[in-house]
Formats: structure tokens, sequence, C-alpha cells
């Protein structure tokens, strides 16, 4: 008996005569898994029981949309697709149709009218495919292809009949395709560099504009045109001493309109006192007891040379 297997059973009687508390932990802990299982049980066949309801017995058929929209340009196609799918219980045949025999045409101001003009526009929407068989839980898409010879707006009507029949309670309403076809924009470019010039002459008009208003709204005396040199000087001890601003009071009336920079500028200014100095030349030294030479020819008797200022 000593080498004989010892079981389950006997393990728990043992630990039940020697420590009840870890035995009663145990049977406790049994007990809760036992319910838990129930009661995830429970919840599946009610689930279960719960979709079998809405299980709808028969043909029943969903569509993503039943409006669809279409653009292109003269000779050119689109297409554009819907979906099918079989939410029912039985397998379902089905048959895609115009509702009306003519597409509409937008002819002006919300004006439609069947467009019959000729058998080349006749139809403007195109579908393949149109009829087949649909297993439950199985979709499908069905595609149409607008192509227009000439500028216009249409708009088609299509339906899906099935055998069996849907009920009343969950039709499959009408798909309505609208489509338009444009004329090419052939002046793109043009009117392109054309906005883009007048774009330009829009903003140098606005910092003319910005710069007038800023010249005239400074409170700076401006040398009148018609006075000589030696006011023109006096006037200019009481102009702004900034090189921007005399740079500005002496070019307003400058045609084409020149703008201040300040390396240009010094620059400028630099060149023009080193040319000053070559050009003016002292007067020469007259030996005692010689008469000085004549004045330059266009310089009167007594008459001031004028002195040339810089901006």
């Amino acid at each position: 008996l000593a080498g004989a297997p010892i079981t389950l059973d006997e393990v728990e009687e043992h630990l039940a005569r020697t420590n009840a508390e870890a035995w009663a932990q145990i049977k406790a802990a049994r007990a809760q898994a036992i319910h838990e299982a129930q009661v995830a049980e429970e919840a599946r066949l009610a689930a279960e029981a719960e979709a079998e309801a809405k299980i709808i017995k028969g043909p029943r058929l969903e569509i993503d949309k039943l409006n669809v929209s279409m653009l292109t340009f003269p000779g050119e196609k689109v297409t554009k697709s819907v979906k099918l799918t079989n939410t029912g219980t039985t397998a379902i045949f089905y048959n895609w149709d115009r509702a009306e025999k003519y597409p509409l045409r937008n002819m002006q101001q919300d004006q439609w009218e069947p467009n019959r003009s000729t058998s080349s526009e006749f139809k403007v929407f195109y579908s393949q495919h149109k009829s087949g068989v649909l297993l439950p839980g199985e979709d499908r898409e069905f595609k149409w292809t607008f192509n227009a010879v000439s500028p216009g707006t249409w708009t088609e009507n299509w339906k899906v009949t099935t055998s069996p029949a849907l009920p009343d309670e969950f039709p499959i309403g009408i798909v309505m395709l609208k489509a338009s076809c444009r004329s090419e924009d052939t002046s793109s470019v043009e009117r392109s560099e054309v906005e883009a010039r007048l774009r330009k002459q829009e903003m140098n008009r606005e910092v003319k504009r910005t710069v007038d208003g800023m010249v005239e709204y400074t409170d700076v005396p401006l040398p009148d045109p018609f006075v000589g040199p030696t006011m023109l000087a006096q006037i200019s001890d009481y102009a702004p001493k900034h090189d921007s601003s005399r740079f500005a009071c002496s070019n307003d009336d400058m045609l084409p309109s020149v703008y201040y920079n300040p390396e240009v500028y010094e620059t400028l200014r630099v060149l023009f006192e080193d040319v000053k100095e070559v050009m003016v030349e002292p007067p020469p030294e007259v030996p005692e007891g010689e008469e000085p030479p004549p004045p330059s020819p266009g310089v009167a008797d007594g008459e001031e040379i004028p002195e040339v200022t810089w901006d």
C-alpha cells in the first residue's frame, strides 16, 4: 500500500483534516469559477439568439449611395460606381435598367429636357454587367461610364429589379447619375500671366502710394524750385540731417522715381567728394604787382560760383 498512487480525492481529504481554512478557500474558488463559466455561457447564448433575431429571412439588398456625380471634358470618359450588398438569406438575381427612356439635359436655368438630339448623344451613360446574381453576404460594384461629345450637364436615373422581389419595407431607391462636361480652358496660361502682371502693377502702385503718403505727412520744409543756390544752401540748413530724409527731399520730383539705398548712397557720396576735390582747383597765386587772371568764361564779374551740393 505504501507504493500505491495517491489520488486527488485522498489529497483533498487529508487537506480537509489538517488545514480546514485552506480547504475552505479552495472550495470557494471552485464555486466562483463555475459561476463565471455559467454567466459567460448564458451571455453567449443570448448574443446568438439576438443575432439570429436580427437576421432577416428572405431577400434583402443594401446600397452604399444613391447619388453619383461625374465631371469631364469633351471626348474624355469618367467612370463611377455604387456597391450592392446581399444582406438577406437567399440568392438574388438582379438587373439594372434606365428609369427613363432619355437622359435629361440642363438647357438653361435648371430647365431639364429629354435629350433626343442625335443618336450619338442619345445615351451619355453606359453600364456593363447590368445583370447577375448575388449570394447571401456577397457584395459587388456596379460602374457607369459618362462620355459626352459637347459641353453640358446631364442627369439619368437607374433602377434595379430583383428576383425574388425585395420586401416593401426594404426597397432599393433610384440611383441618380449627374454629370457635367465642361469646355477645356485653353487660355489658362495667358490668363495667369495677365493676372501676375496686374498683381505686380497693383503692388507697385501700393508701394508708391505708401511712400508718397510718408513724404506728404513729413514735417520737412521743402526748397522752392525757383530759389537760387545761395537760398537753397540756407534752406538746406533746416532740412533733415538724416541721409534718407535728405535724399527723399532732394529727389522727390525725379522721373523715373529713385529710391534710397544706404550702401549705394555712401558709395556715391564718397565718389562725389573725390571728384569735387579734383575738379575744384584753388585759384593760382598772383605775384605781387601783377593783375589777377580774367574770370572763367560764363561767370560774370562779381558773381559767385554756385556751390555744388550732394544729394
